[in-house]
């Protein structure tokens, strides 16, 4: 029976055997890949707060676990405050399958990485699908979130901001579910998305918030409309649910009841004292001031604290593939205009509703973001969950195109020919400059990007200068240095065939080379200049003319 229930759903409709065989090929390019990504800043404390996380827990069981903790004190106090299941899943999977050694946890956590964002892509592939009614609009939805350099990268090496993305994702669908069907099953469910959510990132708040204004707006709003004013045309009786009101109201209880039990469950920091340390933390994301140092952006420096309105747009908009910001925006056109003709009707049918949801995914977070000035750095990864909304508006802008190719045939005919050159390109791109999915730039951002915004911010392609170093010196002990701490990371990281070839330095006068990913403005504007041993280059690493790491030799400038 249960082989049967399986075989229907992946007989499905949605699920047919062109639609496996894409995921089918997706999940295999990426187990093939995986290992090729370097670390990056945040790996290895995230790490070591996923250890405490692990401590509480066994203190809360007496040591059933293991008997020497990894921290002790104030500092398992700071580190176990933060949620981090992801991290905990893979300890605990790393002492299972007895994973040891400084590089493979790494590994460990590219691999599980990349599962998390290939079961997102599923969700994506559901939600577009289900809107237009059709899988194959749903694979394009899915191609197009795939070739998404940038996020594509993050996914295998990005322990925060990539792992809530995901969850994001899912927890939308799980949304959007919700909104269209107020059951016991949908309400537990869209409550533990959201609570796994909420552990990865407390600006998963954004969902629950979200789900609420839905229900006031139903529930409310147009309830109050249509009572008061039983003559107006404006908001009709068809609401996205066939049920009363008070099963709704129940409903909600138990997706709020499901989300709050979920998080504390995930979360062992809330274990001792739920209510005083949920609030404390809330209280301390809304003053998160985190980093506030120099960010380079447009060709000027300014602080991370102090960032114009415009820095995520901006830094979005120019490291997405080309063609999206206008899909973008023919999608919202089209949502806007189908607002305005229906005159408030839009939310009436499911696709209108999951129009809406998706723009205000979007938006929503975007506006919080730009209005309380938020602290941002490396680029716009802060706020990669976004992208949700965006992307489904760009996909359903094509698809928006497509479904009026019988009026106007010529926009539809020149559409697929820019999307379709442009989504080779990006193919192109990604596999030509593979690992360096992160460093990617469209059109938009213009010449000379090094001195325009910042490229390898987060360092994982030091592992890549590693190798082509190796290949360069084959002396049998190479001295080495790095200009930021993940030149470090991805030393300590190598393998151990590769490592042994290199000694580490930590001084410029010990000689050897110096490896750099031009983070910061003082070694960028030496290598502009032509200042000291930048002037003679060992080797550059270029992206399309632009230089994004680099090899240099210290031994003639410190002898």
């Amino acid at each position: 029976m249960q082989k049967q229930s399986i075989i229907k759903y992946f007989n499905h409709k949605n699920f047919n055997r062109p639609v496996i065989a894409f995921f089918a090929l997706y999940l295999v390019i990426g187990l093939l890949i995986h290992r090729d990504y370097g670390v990056t800043w945040d790996e290895s404390v995230q790490r070591e707060h996923g250890k405490a996380s692990w401590d509480a827990i066994n203190d809360h069981f007496d040591g059933f676990f293991y008997d020497k903790p990894y921290f002790e004190g104030e500092d398992r106090k700071i580190r176990s405050r933060y949620g981090m299941l992801f991290q905990m899943v893979a300890l605990q999977l790393e002492r299972t399958f007895n994973i040891r050694g400084i590089r493979e946890p790494f590994l460990l956590r590219h691999l599980l990485g990349f599962l998390l964002f290939f079961t997102a892509t599923i969700f994506f592939y559901k939600i577009i699908s289900q809107r237009t009614r059709s899988w194959k609009w749903g694979l394009v939805g899915a191609l197009f979130l795939i070739l998404s350099p940038r996020i594509f990268a993050h996914a295998f090496f990005n322990p925060k901001d990539a792992i809530t993305f995901s969850l994001y994702l899912i927890a939308t669908y799980s949304l959007l579910q919700f909104v269209e069907k107020r059951s016991l099953k949908t309400a537990l469910i869209h409550g533990f998305a959201t609570g796994i959510l909420l552990n990865a990132r407390l600006v998963g708040l954004g969902i629950p918030v979200l789900t609420f204004g839905v229900l006031f707006w139903e529930l409310i709003v147009i309830r109050s409309i249509n009572k008061y004013f039983p003559k107006t045309k404006i908001i009709g009786n068809n609401l996205s649910f066939n049920d009363n009101p008070i099963k709704s109201w129940v409903m909600s209880g138990v997706y709020l009841v499901a989300t709050g039990f979920f998080t504390f469950i995930f979360w062992p920091y809330l274990w001792n004292n739920p209510f005083g340390k949920g609030v404390g933390t809330l209280k301390a994301f809304t003053k998160y001031s985190a980093w506030d140092g120099q960010i380079l952006y447009w060709g000027e420096y300014v602080r991370s604290a102090n960032l114009p309105w415009h820095y995520v747009p901006s830094y979005m908009l120019t490291t997405i593939p080309l063609v999206f910001g206008p899909l973008f925006f023919i999608g919202l056109y089209f949502i806007l205009k189908k607002v305005a003709q229906s005159k408030g009707w839009l939310y009436q049918s499911k696709e209108g509703r999951t129009d809406l949801v998706l723009l205000a995914v979007f938006i929503a977070p975007l506006i919080a973001v730009i209005a309380l000035n938020a602290n941002m750095y490396d680029g716009w990864r802060h706020t990669f969950f976004i992208y949700v909304g965006f992307l489904g508006i760009a996909t359903l802008g094509f698809y928006h195109i497509w479904q009026r190719r019988t009026v106007k045939k010529w926009i539809w005919q020149v559409a697929l020919v820019l999307v379709s050159l442009n989504m080779v390109d990006v193919t192109y791109w990604m596999i030509r400059y593979h690992p360096l999915q992160n460093a990617y730039f469209n059109l938009y951002a213009g010449k000379n990007i090094i001195y325009r915004m910042e490229v390898d911010y987060w360092g994982q392609g030091y592992r890549q200068l590693y190798e082509i170093l190796a290949e360069l010196d084959p002396s049998e002990k190479i001295r080495v240095q790095a200009s930021s701490y993940p030149g470090w990371e991805n030393f300590r990281t190598l393998e151990p065939e590769l490592k042994k070839r290199f000694v580490y330095n930590w001084e410029k006068k010990s000689g050897g080379y110096y490896l750099t990913n031009y983070r910061f403005e003082e070694e960028l504007n030496n290598w502009k200049n032509n200042t000291s041993f930048y002037k003679d280059p060992v080797h550059i690493v270029y992206i399309r003319r632009t230089p994004v790491l680099g090899i240099y030799c210290l031994e003639d400038h410190y002898d």
